[in-house]
């Protein structure tokens, strides 16, 4: 698969003050050349998404243009992640999603004419699922998720000066590795209100919320 080399630098603005959400937690779905109508409408006829009252409302999501494509952001919530939702949204296309939630556990999948192509856990890529898990290798191994962390214990050496993992650089990582198979970059401005948002509440209280990617 011929895509660019991932650089995790153009997401260096997530270690500034400017990206609160790691604790809150977040999750990015890119989809590239899908306009926010049409990422809308998915979400509203086939997936029961309300439209947004006020900004009250529970597990918004806001879908940005980007470049020819459109990304959504959710603050705190998880909707991408859910599987009939990236089934929907792959539709004629390909997504690809990143999590990070609250408890600090993080996700990712890319999904290709409504089928997961590959899917991991974050931290540990080194177990891939879906048709092709190894799709993604050469761009996972380009930013250092492979080969995937492992630690040797090592009586010789004190555990504290094992060297800490940073986790948010390797959820960084895997968002360059999302634009390099999208196109799509995620930005200080996908942070903003956006004019395209719907509430995804309904879908957290069905049983869309018990299957992920």
């Amino acid at each position: 698969m011929n895509m660019p080399t991932p650089n995790p630098a153009d997401h260096a603005w997530l270690t500034g003050d400017d990206f609160s959400h790691w604790t809150t937690g977040f999750c990015v779905t890119l989809l590239p050349n899908k306009s926010p109508d049409w990422v809308e409408d998915i979400l509203r006829t086939f997936l029961g998404a309300v439209p947004v009252l006020d900004t009250t409302q529970p597990y918004i999501a806001h879908i940005h243009a980007a470049g020819s494509g459109s990304i959504m952001f959710e603050n705190g919530g998880f909707g991408g992640m859910m599987l009939e939702v990236i089934r929907r949204l792959s539709q004629d296309t390909k997504a690809v999603v990143v999590l990070r939630d609250f408890l600090g556990n993080a996700a990712f999948a890319y999904a290709m004419d409504g089928e997961i192509i590959t899917r991991f856990d974050i931290y540990f890529p080194g177990d891939r699922l879906g048709r092709s898990p190894d799709a993604l290798n050469d761009q996972l191994s380009a930013v250092g998720l492979l080969p995937a962390y492992e630690y040797v214990f090592d009586e010789d050496v004190d555990e504290e000066d094992v060297p800490e993992r940073d986790l948010n650089a390797e959820v960084i990582r895997a968002l360059a590795v999302a634009t390099a198979v999208t196109g799509v970059r995620f930005d200080k401005s996908h942070l903003n209100a956006a004019p395209h948002a719907v509430s995804l509440a309904p879908l957290y209280g069905s049983d869309l919320a018990r299957r992920f990617a």
